[in-house]
């Protein structure tokens, strides 16, 4: 069977915005990373509207596109910023890529669905994130441990006065590497 790829009426495709476990935080896609499925990404239309997807088993969020589809309630008209926006899922955070952006899709006849992207969705990594969880020695505070100041040196030499609950325990966000714990 013959395509005519000059047909006015054209067929519908996806654009996608992949998403990946950064399993070593590097910020790049390699050896041992794996595909996010469950991941929501938004896509806002030109008219406001927005629309959801959440990615599949291979990391993938799609979104049809199909120049002038009344079918297709995604992407059905060139010469208009659309905006596509990874939601990162509690607990985690964007390692790599960009969670928001913005692509301009233009009209094309030839294309297999009439519209192309003028720059495509990058890639977006996540990785859990990391924090520091502590408990002071001796349960409940006591009248010294109320006196008591914590403070944590993270590795790139930032400090943050911690503070204490009532069992002695502390928790913050933190980044790799060594940190110092001073009381």
């Amino acid at each position: 069977k013959e395509t005519d790829f000059n047909r006015l009426m054209p067929g519908r495709l996806n654009i996608s915005v992949y998403t990946f476990h950064d399993k070593n935080r590097n910020g790049t896609y390699d050896l041992g990373d794996l595909p996010m499925a469950g991941v929501i990404t938004e896509m806002k239309k030109p008219n406001g509207m927005i629309i959801n997807g959440t990615s599949n088993k291979n990391g993938y969020i799609n979104f049809k596109m199909a120049s002038g589809s009344n079918k297709h309630r995604e992407i059905s008209q060139g010469g208009e910023t659309y905006t596509f926006k990874v939601l990162k899922p509690p607990g985690w955070q964007i390692t790599a890529g960009k969670s928001e952006q913005k692509i301009l899709f233009l009209d094309q006849i030839g294309s297999p669905g009439g519209l192309i992207a003028k720059n495509a969705p990058n890639w977006v990594g996540l990785a859990p994130a990391l924090s520091l969880r502590g408990q002071l020695i001796g349960g409940s505070q006591s009248a010294a441990q109320k006196d008591l100041s914590v403070t944590a040196i993270s590795p790139d030499g930032r400090s943050k006065q911690l503070k204490l609950s009532k069992d002695g325990n502390f928790v913050l966000p933190a980044i790799p590497g060594l940190w110092s714990i001073v009381f």
